[in-house]
């Protein structure tokens, strides 16, 4: 589920690859947290790399908590597809 869910294509813009990535992560970690789910802000390209450090660090604590492997495997294979894809 990493690597298809990535968007790509000559005229996708960086911040249009990352910003599903982003949204995923903050659905997995409320997913995992039994929180609902929450839009993520559009904060400008310039927030991007924070607002990604943020959000895996999220679903690395939440999976840590809850036991989350599957979760933990998802969030590495959407950042090596997401890294590709850039």
């Amino acid at each position: 589920m990493g690597a298809e869910a990535v968007g790509s294509g000559a005229a996708a813009r960086p911040v249009d690859v990352v910003r599903p990535v982003l949204q995923h992560l903050a659905d997995a970690s409320a997913d995992l947290e039994g929180e609902p789910r929450r839009a993520v802000p559009e904060l400008g390209a310039h927030a991007l790399g924070d607002q990604l450090a943020v959000l895996a660090g999220d679903v690395l604590a939440a999976a840590d908590a809850r036991g989350g492997d599957a979760a933990v495997v998802d969030l590495h294979d959407r950042l090596v597809a997401l890294r590709r894809a850039l």
